[in-house]
């Protein structure tokens, strides 16, 4: 079973702004997404790659904070 890469730069984009922000919110403002698809398009790429590629976390005020869980290689990744 192959793995199905179905994602663009803008997925990429997104992953890289969480990695930095730690913010989901933040991140899809950055990225000039709403929340929901900026979510939406995270999980895509979590399928695609078949890997979790962010650990979840809420925090005290019921909002979700992202930890990047892979962020090698990041530097590369903005050339």
């Amino acid at each position: 079973m192959g793995i199905d890469m179905h994602y663009d730069l803008t997925d990429l984009r997104l992953f890289l702004h969480v990695g930095e922000l730690l913010n989901l919110t933040r991140a899809a403002e950055k990225s000039f997404l709403s929340v929901p698809s900026a979510s939406l398009r995270i999980k895509q790429l979590e399928e695609s790659l078949q890997t979790p590629l962010l650990i979840r976390q809420a925090n005290s005020t019921a909002t979700n904070t992202f930890l990047a869980a892979a962020t090698v290689g990041q530097p590369s990744l903005r050339t």
